[in-house]
């Protein structure tokens, strides 16, 4: 049996973004495959934001989760990704680290 229930961390991390961040609609995630980061980027596109993303060596089942939510990402990082998307806000998964060209250009032009 599937549940579609989020789990109460997502849904408390939902809440600070829908309270902080109401006006924003467009998340990006620099590094989209981990578990948490697809949870988290499904939960928002459910709660009507437009979600997107990048990470490499992306496979199922993530890959398949993101996709079967109607999100779309790009395969590996890259400078021109952020810059072609222009998001509202860029979240950063944990195994990011600096140096990754997304978060050195996220830093670089003051991304929240």
């Amino acid at each position: 049996m599937t549940s579609n229930r989020i789990p109460c961390a997502i849904s408390l991390f939902i809440l600070y973004f829908e309270s902080n961040y109401f006006s924003m609609s467009f998340f990006y995630f620099i590094g989209i495959g981990g578990t948490a980061m697809a949870s988290v980027a499904v939960a928002l596109s459910r709660a009507g934001h437009y979600v997107t993303g990048s990470d490499t060596q992306l496979y199922p089942p993530m890959s398949t989760f993101l996709e079967e939510h109607g999100i779309s990402y790009c395969n590996g990082f890259a400078e021109e990704n952020l810059r072609s998307f222009s998001p509202d806000a860029v979240v950063v998964g944990n195994a990011i680290s600096r140096g990754n060209p997304e978060l050195e250009y996220a830093l670089e032009q003051h991304l929240e």
